[in-house]
């Protein structure tokens, strides 16, 4: 029987497993004096990025045969086997699932706490491992499982089941369609000093907050020799590695000071780069589209400047609609999350980089459909020169096209939906199981209703800050029938960050459907 199916009987219990999985090394050599374990921290060779261990966490309700089926023979293909030991120590478990908020676009991130009682074992190498200095009897398990390996950032598997205490012949046979998991990564494991430890973890948005990667990421070199505002030289001598400046695809825009040059060629060896720019102090645009990026002015820089390496949308080497297109709303978010850092262990920008999101949790085919369906004739073309927090740019692109974005740890893809309020859920709540009787409450909440909204767009100079002053126009929208006295009898308005994304029809498409979507007085449920 599956999940879906057992969460319908009227008598049910239920238990939980968890799984870790952490690197491991096969052939380990102990460095200098300490143990090794087979753990990338106990071991000279490096992991190979593929190979792991997993811990087993369980209820204390665990079936004592769980994960050890008398057979494999006649059993579903994703019959679960396990040959490690399950401990069963789980004391408590809490889940918070992300949390959409209108007009916020990015949701509230997901996260998990797991209290784990202790014990007096080792964590391996165990049965069947490739053993080096085997175990020791000295310390506990979670204390030796913490010492002995890096945990944050790695998966953890939370499955949920029901137990099968009516199915004699079905005992300890569990596939894996029989829970509901839910993906995580760890954020840290903490003693709490009375024989329990809290395991916390987060969702995949985790990895855009600021102490974790930037966007765009800080990538560029210093100025080999000054440059002077009075003279036009295309010439700009560069430190770093030809395999450095080669890596970025010709023209790309660097930005030294508040002044922005376009490179049409890179020369020269390591330590001795020329970048050929346009002259300096024109407009900036691509010359793949001709569109306009940014106004900018020529300036003195001295020797030792820096020169960041911008992100520019762009249709790229293959045109509008191809996959170098990031003008596109769903390709660029893809290009924000998966850039991370944007490098790689020896600094070459990449384009998944150290701390970026895997570009398998981003179902692309599914938000390129709700972008076409939605916003089929927007194009972004906009600089970042300014490296951010990723969600800071996220919210940016979110916030201007009235769109969300949440993982959904069961899929473990990250979603995103535009216009959410407008769409009718295929989620049914039935009483007794997903509500009580008699517990549905409704109210008003009236501190996001709005008859009017405005922004300000049209920013000439992408390198100045987000005065008013620095933005030319200015898109209104209202609906005067809610402000008359037969309605709320006043105006009630949204202003909207200045946004240097926004075109005038991206803006007025924003105003107008922001009072459409927030007109009318909202209602929150809750049971």
């Amino acid at each position: 029987m599956s999940f879906d199916t057992d969460k319908d009987l009227f008598q049910q219990e239920h238990f939980t497993v968890i799984e870790v999985d952490l690197p491991w090394i096969i052939t380990c050599t102990k460095i200098g004096e300490d143990p090794a374990y087979n753990t990338p921290p106990t071991c000279k060779e490096t992991w190979d990025g593929v190979t792991v261990k997993t811990y087993y966490f369980a209820t204390d309700n665990v079936p004592l045969d769980y994960g050890a089926p008398a057979s494999s023979a006649g059993l579903p293909a994703d019959v679960i086997q396990i040959y490690d030991p399950i401990h069963p120590n789980i004391m408590g478990l809490s889940e918070q699932s992300s949390e959409l908020r209108p007009g916020e676009g990015l949701a509230i991130q997901g996260s998990l706490r797991v209290t784990l009682q202790d014990f007096k074992a080792d964590p391996g190498p165990g049965p069947g491992d490739a053993k080096t200095d085997g175990t020791t009897e000295f310390g506990t398990y979670m204390g030796k499982l913490n010492a002995r390996n890096i945990l944050q950032n790695k998966a953890i598997r939370i499955k949920y089941f029901h137990k099968h205490k009516f199915f004699e012949s079905n005992r300890g046979i569990y596939a894996e369609s029989d829970a509901e998991t839910h993906h995580f990564i760890i954020e840290d494991l903490k003693n709490n000093g009375n024989g329990t430890w809290t395991l916390s973890a987060k969702d995949e948005l985790a990895r855009m907050d600021k102490n974790t990667s930037q966007f765009p990421p800080p990538l560029g070199d210093e100025l080999r020799s000054e440059l002077q505002d009075g003279v036009n030289d295309r010439t700009v001598e560069m430190d770093g590695t030809a395999a450095f400046w080669n890596a970025f695809t010709i023209p790309f825009v660097i930005k030294i000071g508040e002044e922005f040059m376009s490179v049409s060629s890179v020369t020269g060896p390591d330590g001795g780069i020329e970048l050929e720019v346009n002259d300096r102090g024109e407009d900036i645009s691509i010359s793949v589209d001709g569109q306009f990026i940014t106004r900018t002015v020529k300036d003195t820089h001295d020797a030792g400047d820096w020169a960041q390496v911008c992100v520019i949308n762009q249709y790229g080497s293959g045109g509008q609609g191809s996959a170098t297109d990031t003008t596109n709303i769903a390709r660029f978010l893809r290009g924000v999350l998966i850039l991370g850092t944007g490098i790689d262990e020896n600094g070459i920008p990449v384009e998944n980089g150290i701390g970026g999101v895997d570009p398998a949790r981003i179902p692309l085919a599914d938000w390129e459909a709700e972008v076409e369906e939605w916003h089929t004739s927007t194009s972004l073309h906009t600089v970042w020169h300014e490296p951010t927090s990723p969600n800071d740019t996220l919210k940016r692109i979110l916030n201007d096209y009235l769109m969300d974005m949440w993982f959904d740890p069961i899929s473990r893809t990250i979603k995103l939906s535009a216009i959410s309020v407008w769409k009718n859920t295929d989620v049914e709540l039935r009483e007794g199981q997903g509500i009580d009787y008699n517990s549905l409450r409704l109210a008003q909440d009236d501190s996001i209703r709005l008859t009017r909204a405005y922004v300000y767009y049209d920013k000439k100079f992408k390198s100045r800050d987000d005065a008013f002053e620095n933005f030319h126009e200015m898109s209104v929208y209202k609906d005067p029938i809610l402000e008359a006295d037969g309605f709320f009898g006043e105006p009630k308005a949204k202003e909207f960050s200045p946004s240097h994304v926004l075109s005038k029809t991206d803006a007025d498409l924003l105003v107008q459907r922001t009072v459409s979507r927030f007109g009318k007085t909202p209602f929150r449920y809750s049971w």
